[in-house]
């Protein structure tokens, strides 16, 4: 199945009919056979295969091309964003209206409590009323909740920052540069 903005998408890249493009929409985007999308349009199975291909061969070329993000791309985007968004939340939560929020960057080290994590992102508290988020896919491996850590990020974004619980830090945590 495909979803209805790529759907939308591709058939601008087309030259179908509104009765050919509403056909093959049914057919991709909500599940049905051809035949029932058919009588539906008021049309015949074989032109709503032909339809559906055309479609199919269209999102293929624009993927091929660069133009269009594949649909389980889209999905894990969509995904990272809710728990993004999740992060923000439980930072603010934490730390209020007076805590500052930022992102892990390149070539810094951040030392402090795990204070909480969702799906694709750990906060962690440094202290001063500073929180940071960073992305759990970027770590070497993903600290446990209440956990001290020194997640260490380099130059080199592709490869993971590293990650090292930290026994001996005073309870305030701390920035380091």
């Amino acid at each position: 199945m495909m979803n209805e903005h790529t759907f939308n998408e591709v058939v601008k890249h087309t030259r179908l009919s509104d009765k050919q493009i509403e056909a093959a929409k049914l057919v991709l985007v909500e599940g049905k056979r051809p035949g029932e999308a058919a009588e539906s349009v008021g049309t015949f199975p074989q032109q709503v295969s032909r339809s559906t291909k055309k479609v199919l061969e269209v999102e293929q070329e624009l993927l091929r091309a660069g133009k269009l993000q594949s649909t389980g791309h889209q999905a894990l985007e969509k995904a990272l964003d809710v728990s993004y968004t999740l992060a923000v939340q439980q930072a603010r939560e934490r730390c209020g209206e007076g805590g500052i929020i930022s992102i892990a960057e390149p070539n810094r080290q951040y030392v402090g409590e795990i204070v909480s994590k969702s799906d694709m992102h750990v906060v962690q508290n440094v202290g001063r009323d500073q929180l940071v988020i960073h992305e759990s896919a970027k770590l070497e491996r993903v600290p446990t909740l209440g956990s001290t850590m020194d997640i260490r990020y380099g130059q080199d974004l592709r490869r993971p920052a590293q990650v090292q619980e930290r026994a001996n830090v005073n309870s305030r945590g701390g920035l380091s540069r």
